[in-house]
């Protein structure tokens, strides 16, 4: 089913506006992402490495989780 209502681009919404401006950016960006705050776009230059993701993850608990 195809929606037809009113177009609305997204990047003239608050959240999307507030992004492009940069104001979630955070200082660092991984060194395996080109991003483009104005354009709201980001490119995966490579694959990280485990030692470069800085969310926090136990990798005992998900194997755990999944091998019920």
């Amino acid at each position: 089913m195809r929606y037809t209502g009113p177009k609305v681009r997204l990047s003239r919404m608050q959240p999307f506006a507030a992004a492009a401006e940069g104001t979630y950016a955070d200082e660092r960006i991984a060194p395996y992402l080109d991003v483009d705050h104005r354009g709201l776009r980001f490119t995966l230059l490579r694959r990280p490495e485990r030692e470069e993701i800085v969310v926090p993850v136990d990798e005992q608990l998900v194997v755990e989780h999944y091998s019920r």
